[in-house]
């Protein structure tokens, strides 16, 4: 007899798993993309289609809403998946996620991967910058800070008093610091 369970119990106590469970559902539902072990990614997979199939079911409103927030805890995942994935996902049964390796985690080689919903289309926020860009930008910043009109005055001893706007320059005090 098989008394083998199915259950991949990712290391750690049920009800710990149960929570990162919901955790990684709801965020991999309201973002569409999510970066985790491949672990971990095998207790999202196959529950992100379940899921999917209960919007789409043909029962009431409340017992989907009531079914779906028991599942995932997160009423903004349970809004998204009742609005946009039963409509998105309306043709489809199966392999609504895509899994895409990416390698070893440096500090402890354990094989992470790229989760995306289908039909999501990835799009890097932002762009990098060179660091001789940044040096430009910082550079230029002082620069107008330095041309700002300030009203310099000197003491009888000849040291320099800063009058008027104070914040972009130093003022020396008559103690010297």
């Amino acid at each position: 007899m098989n008394s083998k369970t199915m259950i991949s119990k990712v290391g750690i106590k049920a009800s710990h798993r149960r929570s990162l469970q919901k955790n990684l559902l709801s965020d991999l539902i309201i973002y569409e993309y999510l970066t985790t072990t491949k672990q971990k990614a095998k207790l999202v997979v196959g529950d992100f289609d379940k899921l999917v199939k209960i919007a789409k079911s043909k029962k009431d409103a409340v017992s989907k809403d009531r079914l779906l927030k028991l599942k995932v805890g997160n009423e903004n995942a349970v809004k998204k998946l009742i609005e946009v994935y039963a409509k998105r996902f309306e043709k489809e049964a199966s392999g609504l996620v895509k899994v895409y390796k990416l390698g070893q985690r440096k500090g402890d080689s354990s094989d992470v991967v790229k989760l995306m919903v289908k039909g999501y289309e990835y799009k890097e926020i932002g762009k990098k910058v060179s660091q001789s860009k940044k040096k430009a930008e910082k550079e230029a910043e002082q620069k107008e800070v330095a041309k700002k009109d300030f009203n310099i005055s000197k003491d009888q001893k000849g040291h320099a008093q800063v009058a008027g706007n104070v914040s972009g320059a130093k003022i020396k005090t008559r103690s010297g610091i």
